[in-house]
């Protein structure tokens, strides 16, 4: 059986991964300018992490829903958001 937030180290692991994402932003914001200053270039990137953020937040509702639907075909969370990422 495996689930999606599985207590206090799923949650922090999501949140590890924000960080790493955001954290990649900023190499790259640090790296390669293109003439864009960082209010310019945070603006640019927030529309990014807020699409990438509420796909990933929906993806993570679907799949606990779905387990409860289906919960009698075999799946688990993990399957059923593997499902909706692929």
């Amino acid at each position: 059986e495996c689930y999606i937030l599985a207590g206090v180290t799923g949650k922090v692991t999501q949140f590890v991964l924000f960080l790493c994402c955001c954290a990649a932003l900023l190499l790259k914001w640090s790296q390669f300018h293109d003439g864009r200053d960082f209010f310019e270039f945070l603006m640019d990137s927030s529309k990014q992490l807020l699409g990438a953020g509420w796909i990933h937040v929906l993806n993570l509702l679907f799949a606990k829903r779905l387990e409860q639907q289906f919960e009698t075909s075999g799946g688990d969370e993990c399957d059923w958001y593997w499902i909706n990422i692929v």
